[in-house]
């Protein structure tokens, strides 16, 4: 089974890094409050799941994710950004998923490059454990009155997107033991690909396709589209 690592950032430190502000909350309880919802829809979903808190040790795992949010003076700084080892492609991979479930989940501050910092490709974690995927997100800039009014307003939101596109990458599509083997359709004219699987009597539909030519970097390497629910059967012309 998949082994999956969160780290809540900064907690709970006191001294030294103890992360940023805002008018909302900290950095330090926006992210204890994301990582419990995110294990609780991980774990509901029968991943192996751990949380673990700044300074703890962290076990080893396929995937590691450390959640955080971004601060600065300057109030008007804003955006998400991930931050992964260079030489990782695997957490690469994983932190362009997320900024595109991220974008479509409403996310309008757009992205930093990623890497944009020496702490987001040198995060000390990434020498602590031992994964094949290691990523930092940065949620947005919790000085920047916007970013963090969108952040707690979409808490919920935000774990829901964050836990499916751990879900995702993984390729853990088995909620419980009477879930299908996922299908996968697949239309290589449209360059269009759908995973497909009944949880529930719900049949559920996740189509993923490659971003359009020229993109850039604000639309990541891989596009996602959220699930679409439909009656147990097949896919129609309508779900696609």
């Amino acid at each position: 089974m998949t082994r999956i690592v969160i780290q809540k950032g900064h907690c709970y430190r006191k001294t030294g890094s103890t992360g940023t502000g805002g008018h909302r909350g900290t950095e330090q309880q926006f992210v204890d409050q994301l990582g419990d919802r995110m294990w609780e829809i991980l774990h509901a979903a029968g991943v192996d799941v751990t949380i673990v808190l700044a300074d703890e040790m962290i076990p080893d795992c396929d995937v590691f994710v450390a959640l955080h949010q971004d601060g600065s003076t300057d109030a008007t700084a804003r955006g998400a950004s991930v931050g992964y080892p260079p030489t990782n492609n695997a957490g690469r991979e994983l932190g362009q998923l997320w900024k595109a479930l991220y974008q479509q989940a409403g996310w309008t501050s757009g992205f930093r490059p990623d890497n944009y910092t020496p702490a987001l490709s040198g995060y000390y974690a990434y020498r602590r454990v031992n994964a094949d995927a290691k990523l930092l997100i940065e949620h947005g800039f919790a000085t920047n009155r916007y970013d963090a009014d969108w952040m707690w307003d979409n808490l919920d939101t935000i774990a829901a997107v964050s836990a499916d596109t751990l879900i995702t990458f993984t390729g853990h599509t088995s909620h419980n033991e009477d879930s299908t083997e996922m299908q996968i359709i697949t239309d290589p004219e449209a360059d269009r690909q759908w995973a497909v699987w009944t949880f529930n009597g719900t049949t559920i539909v996740r189509e993923y396709h490659k971003p359009r030519p020229g993109a850039g970097d604000n639309m990541p390497g891989i596009s996602y589209i959220i699930d679409q629910q439909i009656a147990a059967g097949t896919i129609t012309e309508a779900s696609r």
